[in-house]
């Protein structure tokens, strides 16, 4: 069965959000459906159309997104159902298929397969241009498959659910629930611990070390890697979420097993049908219709820590930068916008935060400087503009008036697929050298934002043999912080005298926070030459 049961109607574009070359082309064919059954292929293709462009992130993406339907016209309805002692539920039809759509594969009732090749072949012939393809089965018992370019799904009761997680196989993302068969898994022998190879796909990792998950950028400092952990691998792990819903971290079970492999949030769409995609799995969809599309591509650099591979300084962008002091009402602060899309953008908002920079950055206490509305950017432009500081009661919290330091957010607010480039963060500290005199303490706050015990270690690094930095009231080889422990660091500076005799010498630091290892946080500065004003003549 095969070719000779049916014929290739034709193809159609259903929805046109442009020149092909420029747009990610999905298409949909039919297998299973007779010549009376292709008014209803077609109602499936529209709802297929509607559930994708209104699920995250397609739907930011939408306008990026070239729909065409294939008509292929089946011998006979539905699909190979075969009845065996492992899929017993099976039905044991045969059905001449143009593309041989069948349950049962690798003997589980719902996983379904077709002949790719031939699938190929079609696509190929009537859709050159195409991205990702969908071969849609006319028939209602519950079942799916995805890999490659090409996914499969049946479109029974809720089919559209189904559809959206193999989809999301056919954009390159892994299955993250921890069984083959089924939970409790507790006669899956061979899927109670994984093999230790690490996974091609970004949404499954063998990886527990904080600065070697694929997604470690998202993980934010206060999480807890691994997140949870099954204590019990020749089950399923059943324990609830320890953490609130959504937070990206790093939870056991995945890509079938019970242990050893692990998957970036507690549930999500490749876990679960009907639930959302989880904040790396959008990433990481929005990356790939981003390479696909001709469009405008705001973006700023994110400082050091957040680039793969990390690149210092950690925790400087060059992207934002500015002469700054604590008490001083006029202070200004320069952001730089590049658009590295092959089109112009539309206007667009800049949002710019500061927080008190700790040993940790806490999200949650951003405090607004500005928002501003930018023009239109042309592709490949570069916007550079001035947002003012007000480092002065009321707009510093007086709570914040001693400190020393803080962490600038920018943000860029715009209609766009790809949002994985919108956001950088600067904690940056300027220390005044006065003329033959040594710099001013710095005073950090280093914290531990976990639940456990943990030991803190700073290291004190100088980018300039001018310049040395010493601890002056702490350990800096380790200690040991209790749970949710915040406390005050000072670090003291050495400077050659050789500094004196620069013009406007500067020289840069890094001071890194690490928690049982793990780099979580902390600050980039330069110590810079004073020079005293001069009064009035």
């Amino acid at each position: 069965m095969g070719s000779g049961d049916g014929k290739v109607v034709g193809a159609k574009k259903i929805v046109d959000r442009g020149p092909e070359n420029e747009q990610f082309t999905i298409v949909l064919l039919a297998d299973g459906y007779t010549t009376e059954e292709q008014s209803t292929f077609n109602a499936h293709c529209d709802e297929f159309v509607k559930a994708l462009t209104a699920f995250a992130p397609y739907d930011d993406c939408a306008g990026h997104l070239n729909f065409h339907r294939i008509n292929v016209e089946s011998s006979e309805s539905g699909a190979d159902d075969p009845k065996t002692t492992e899929c017993s539920d099976g039905t044991g039809a045969t059905v001449k298929t143009y593309f041989d759509s069948t349950y049962c594969t690798s003997q589980i009732r719902r996983l379904m397969s077709f002949d790719a090749a031939l699938a190929t072949k079609v696509l190929n012939d009537e859709v050159k241009t195409w991205d990702r393809a969908m071969v849609l089965v006319n028939s209602s018992a519950h079942g799916g498959a995805g890999g490659g370019k090409i996914g499969i799904t049946a479109t029974g009761p809720g089919w559209t659910s189904t559809a959206l997680h193999e989809f999301g196989h056919v954009m390159g993302l892994a299955d993250e629930y921890p069984t083959w068969f089924g939970c409790p898994g507790v006669k899956e022998t061979s899927y109670y611990n994984h093999s230790g190879v690490e996974p091609d796909s970004p949404n499954a990792t063998t990886k527990t070390k904080r600065s070697e998950i694929k997604w470690r950028q998202l993980i934010l400092p206060t999480t807890k890697v691994p997140t949870t952990e099954n204590a019990d691998c020749t089950r399923c792990d059943t324990q609830a979420n320890p953490v609130p819903a959504g937070t990206v971290g790093l939870y056991e079970g995945a890509e079938y097993c019970h242990c050893g492999a692990y998957r970036p949030s507690y549930d999500c769409l490749m876990r679960t049908l009907g639930v959302d995609h989880c904040a790396v799995c959008q990433a990481w969809i929005r990356s790939k219709i981003s390479l696909g599309v001709t469009a405008a591509d705001l973006a700023i650099t994110p400082w050091g820590y957040s680039q793969v591979p990390r690149t210092a300084p950690y925790w400087q962008t060059p992207d934002i930068w500015g002469d700054v002091e604590t008490g001083r009402a006029h202070n200004d602060l320069h952001i730089r916008i590049r658009n590295v899309g092959g089109k112009a953008s539309q206007p667009f908002k800049v949002r710019v935060t500061f927080v008190p920079a700790t040993g940790v950055i806490d999200s949650a206490n951003e405090i607004l400087v500005d928002e501003v509305t930018r023009p239109a950017l042309a592709s490949g432009g570069t916007d550079e503009f001035v947002v003012n500081w007000d480092l002065t009661p009321p707009a510093l919290p007086a709570e914040y008036a001693g400190y020393e330091h803080f962490c600038v957010i920018a943000e860029i607010e715009a209609d766009e697929c790809n949002i994985g480039n919108h956001r950088a963060q600067n904690n940056f500290v300027l220390v005044g050298k006065p003329p033959g005199g040594s710099p001013p303490p710095l005073t950090l706050e280093i914290a531990n934002p976990w639940d456990i015990q943990a030991e803190l270690t700073i290291q004190l690094t100088s980018h300039d043999r001018r310049l040395g930095l010493h601890p002056v009231d702490f350990d800096p080889e380790g200690m040991i912080l209790q749970p949710g422990e915040r406390r005050p660091v000072n670090v003291a500076f050495d400077v050659d005298e050789s500094f004196d005799r620069v013009r406007r010498a500067e020289a840069a630091f890094d001071i890194n926070h690490l928690l049982n290892g793990e780099l979580l946080g902390g600050v980039s500065g330069k110590v810079r030459a004073v020079r005293p004003r001069r009064g009035p003549r």
